[in-house]
C-alpha cells in the first residue's frame, strides 16, 4: 500500500531451519501509519472523567483543571466534550456537547473543588452516558477517566470494571485511564485500558498532568486509522504459538483487535510460531490478514494480506547465515518487558530475590546478545533494567511497582 494508508512489513526470526527438526520461530509484523500533515481529521467526542476525591486537594486538581482546559482550548465547533467529576458523588460538571462557547466551559471546570470517597465507577458510568449521546462511526469517541486512589464505592473489582470497558470499546467508544501518583490501582487502570483500547499512563508527578493531556489529544486529533483487526494463520502444519505481550489463544490461527493508529506511528508485533518437521524446499508459513477503516477514505473498510515463508535445507552453508538479528533484537525487548512482569509478580509475593534474578538473567541475556553495542533501543532497556534492580534493592514500594509495570506497557505496545 501507498499514500495515506497503512504499510506493513513481515519478516522471519530465521529464513532457514534444519530440515526434518521442529523448530519455534518469530515472525515481526510491523504496521506504519503515514505521516500525515494534512489530514483531513475527524471530530472529536470525548468525556472527561476526572476525580476530585479529598486525596486531590491542592496542587493535583489544580493540574488536573489546567490540563482539562488545555483540551478545551484545542477543541471546536466540530468536537463534541463532557466533563464529570467524582468522589463519593457523582457530577456532570459540563454536559455533553459542541465546544461552541469555550469560555462556559472554562467556567464549568474552573469551579470544581476537591470532596470525599472515591466512586470511579460512577464517574466512569457517567462519563459513558455522557459520550453515547453524541457518539457514532464519523467521530473519535473516547472517554478520558483520571484517578489518584482506590476505587473504593460502587463497583471496585478489576474484572468488573474492565468488563464494563470491554463493553464499551466494543460499541465503539474506547477508555484512555491515567493513574497519579503512588496509591491508585494500577492493576485496575492498565486492564481497563487494555480492554477499552485506548492508553494508559502512570502520572508520578502532578505537574506532568497537562503534558499527558496534549499527548493524548495530539494522538486522538491525528488518527488514520480505526477498528484494527490482525489474523495470523499458520500455513504447511504451522501453528501459531503466542502473540507476545498479548493474551491470545494459540492454534491454527489467531487473531487480535488493536487501537486506533495515529499518524507516523510505528506498531511491532511479534508472533511465535510452532513449525513441524518440513522434508527440504521453500514453504509459505504464516498468513497474515489486516483489516480497519481507512480516516482518509471516509472509514471505507481496507483488507489487505501477506505471507511469508522460510527454507527448510541441510545446506550448512545456509544454516550457517544465521538469525535475522533485528527480529531477534525485537523479541529479546519484549521478553524485557515479559521479565518485569515477572519480577513484579515475584515481588508481589514477598520474593524480592526471585524477582531480582529474574531481572539479572533478562540483563544478561540482552546484553550478551550480537546486537550493535550502541544500538539505543537496547541501551535504553539495558539502563531500565538497572533501574529496576536499583529500585527493588531499595525497596519494593507503590511507586516502584508502578512504574516497572508502566515501562512493561510501553515496551510491549512497542512505545519506546
Amino acid at each position: 500500500m501507498s499514500g495515506a494508508e497503512l504499510t506493513f512489513g513481515l519478516a522471519l526470526s530465521n529464513d532457514h531451519i534444519l530440515a526434518g527438526v521442529p523448530t519455534n520461530l518469530y515472525v515481526l509484523l510491523e504496521l506504519t501509519a503515514p505521516r500525515v500533515g494534512d489530514l483531513s481529521r475527524l471530530p472529536l467526542n470525548l468525556a472527561a472523567v476526572l476525580d476530585r476525591s479529598g486525596s486531590m486537594e491542592g496542587n493535583p486538581l489544580s493540574q488536573v483543571k489546567r490540563a482539562a482546559e488545555f483540551l478545551v482550548d484545542h477543541l471546536d465547533v466540530q468536537d463534541c466534550l463532557a466533563v464529570v467529576t467524582y468522589d463519593d458523588q457523582v457530577r456532570v460538571e459540563h454536559p455533553a456537547g459542541p465546544v461552541v462557547n469555550r469560555e462556559v466551559v472554562r467556567s464549568a471546570v474552573r469551579r470544581i473543588q476537591a470532596g470525599g470517597m472515591t466512586n470511579l465507577s460512577g464517574g466512569l458510568l457517567t462519563g459513558v452516558a455522557q459520550a453515547r449521546i453524541h457518539a457514532g462511526p464519523g467521530r473519535i469517541n473516547r472517554v478520558l477517566l483520571l484517578t489518584d486512589g482506590q476505587a473504593n464505592v460502587g463497583l471496585t473489582s478489576v474484572s468488573s470494571l474492565a468488563g464494563l470497558a470491554r463493553d464499551l470499546a466494543q460499541g465503539g467508544i474506547s477508555l484512555s485511564t491515567m493513574g497519579v501518583g503512588s496509591w491508585y490501582n494500577e492493576d485496575l487502570l492498565l486492564a481497563m485500558a487494555e480492554a477499552g483500547k485506548g492508553n494508559y499512563y502512570y502520572i508520578d508527578s502532578a505537574e506532568k498532568l497537562p503534558g499527558i493531556f496534549a499527548d493524548e489529544l495530539q494522538g486522538l486529533l491525528s488518527v488514520v486509522a480505526q477498528r484494527l483487526h490482525v489474523r495470523f494463520r499458520g500455513l504447511e502444519g504451522a501453528r501459531i504459538g503466542r502473540i507476545l505481550g498479548e493474551h491470545v489463544p494459540a492454534g491454527e490461527q489467531a487473531a487480535l483487535a488493536l487501537s486506533d493508529m495515529y499518524s507516523g506511528e510505528n506498531r511491532p508485533l511479534l508472533v511465535e510460531v510452532l513449525v513441524p518437521p518440513l522434508a527440504p524446499g521453500r514453504y509459505q508459513l504464516v498468513e497474515v490478514e489486516v483489516e480497519y477503516a481507512s480516516v482518509p477514505q471516509e472509514l471505507r473498510t481496507v483488507s489487505v494480506c501477506g505471507r511469508i515463508g522460510l527454507e527448510a535445507t541441510v545446506d550448512a552453508e545456509l544454516l550457517g547465515l544465521g538469525p535475522n538479528l533485528e527480529v531477534v533484537k525485537k523479541v529479546e525487548l519484549v521478553q524485557a518487558a515479559l521479565a518485569r512482569d515477572e519480577a513484579i509478580a515475584r515481588a508481589d509475593q514477598g520474593d524480592l530475590n526471585g524477582a531480582a534474578l529474574v531481572l539479572h538473567q533478562q540483563y544478561a541475556s540482552l546484553a550478551s546478545a550480537p546486537f550493535t553495542p550502541s544500538d539505543p533501543d537496547v541501551l535504553a532497556e539495558l539502563t531500565n533494567l538497572k533501574e529496576a534492580l536499583h529500585d527493588l534493592s531499595s525497596g519494593y514500594d507503590p511507586g516502584v511497582r508502578k512504574k516497572m509495570q508502566f515501562q512493561s506497557y510501553r515496551r510491549k505496545k512497542g512505545k519506546h
